[in-house]
């Protein structure tokens, strides 16, 4: 069967938003939700409230992830739990000692973080696969660089035990001639890591930017990205431009990728 993949920046709830701010958007964001019905949501920029609300509004997902520094941002994981059962889960931190809660190095703004999850089908136990999703730095390239090394070097360990289709997600607040994307793509011969971009599947008109400051912006170069290891039979990629329901669910669009999983 095919199934929706997708990861969502949904913007921390801030009163600078003003008519933008979370409580004005939320409605927006959870009837959107329930009608495309992904089988797991990446997030970023998810606050405790903000995580509350999904968590009373969104019944049929399970969340997973705890938040960078107490008090912050989270990068849940959403999963639906009538499809999937979570066999193990985690977050670490980007930096050089990723087990150690709060930590930060390589010149990074904030701390940064990667959650991740190992799920199964309810209906086909044999069908598992890995998520991984982040929200690399804002600034420092030394920071974004190291912090996808970080995570490639968790899945290859992850890989070792037992090797799995993988999904990497997430803000990587990086374009496409980017140092970090490069570096992505200088291990594409590695075909156990999620090298391969969901950006690529989309038509050239399609290519368009992921951020847009709640402006409706479609020029320029995505920030947000899936990659995919080769396991993965993919069929399709989207990126949901403009508004829903007459206003922007955030300052990000939501971006899927389609994959055949019972096919894995």
């Amino acid at each position: 069967m095919l199934y929706e993949f997708m990861t969502f920046n949904m913007r921390c709830n801030t009163p600078v938003d003003g008519k933008q701010a979370w409580p004005y958007r939320r409605q927006a964001v959870f009837d959107f939700i329930q009608e495309k019905k992904p089988l797991i949501i990446g997030t970023q920029e998810v606050t405790q409230d903000m995580k509350d609300d999904i968590e009373q509004a969104l019944t049929h997902y399970q969340t997973i992830g705890v938040a960078r520094t107490a008090n912050d941002e989270s990068n849940l994981i959403l999963y639906d739990k009538n499809e999937l059962i979570c066999i193990e889960s985690g977050t670490f931190w980007l930096s050089k000692t990723p087990q150690i809660p709060d930590s930060i190095d390589f010149d990074s703004a904030c701390v940064r973080i990667c959650t991740w999850a190992t799920l199964s089908f309810k209906h086909q136990r044999n069908v598992m696969f890995r998520v991984f999703n982040t929200h690399l730095d804002h600034i420092s390239e030394q920071a974004k660089v190291n912090g996808i090394r970080i995570i490639f070097e968790k899945i290859k360990s992850m890989n070792q035990i037992l090797l799995l289709p993988t999904i990497l997600m997430g803000d990587f607040n990086s374009t496409l001639n980017s140092t970090t994307i490069d570096w992505i793509k200088n291990k594409q011969n590695n075909q156990a890591l999620p090298t391969l971009s969901a950006y690529d599947l989309l038509n050239k008109n399609e290519r368009i930017a992921t951020y847009h400051a709640y402006k409706g912006i479609t020029t320029g170069d995505p920030i947000d990205y899936i990659y995919y290891s080769k396991q993965c039979e993919v069929e399709k990629a989207k990126i949901y431009k403009g508004t829903y329901q007459g206003r922007y669910l955030s300052d990000h669009y939501p971006f899927s990728l389609w994959i055949h999983m019972t096919d894995i």
